[in-house]
């Protein structure tokens, strides 16, 4: 997939994608219809290539994604990445709680 070819580019030209960085490659995702493969690539990218950023940016990536599937329509989908956020410690804010709200 051309997107996440792009995140390796950068990873093997020693540039560090940042927060708008990923969360452009969500957007694209959520484009394409792909929301769901976003959910499984991107973060399988974030938690193997770079888990310290997690931590730092975890919270808008989430709402990305959070807000893509408000998009869709697919509250199953986003009571599940809600749940992931607190079991991976990423504090919610009030971005986070808006897009939940309006899909449960």
């Amino acid at each position: 997939m051309e997107l996440l070819n792009a995140l390796a580019f950068m990873l093997q030209n020693q540039y560090q994608p940042n927060v708008i960085t990923v969360n452009t490659v969500i957007n694209g995702f959520y484009k394409m219809g792909r929301i769901e493969e976003a959910l499984k690539e991107v973060f399988n990218f974030l938690h193997h290539i770079m888990p310290e950023r997690v931590a730092r940016s975890g919270v808008m990536t989430y709402n990305a994604i959070l807000h893509s599937l408000f998009k869709l329509q697919q509250a199953n989908e986003a009571i599940g990445t809600f749940n992931r956020m607190a079991s991976e410690g990423i504090l919610v804010d009030s971005i986070t709680y808006r897009a939940y709200v309006h899909l449960v």
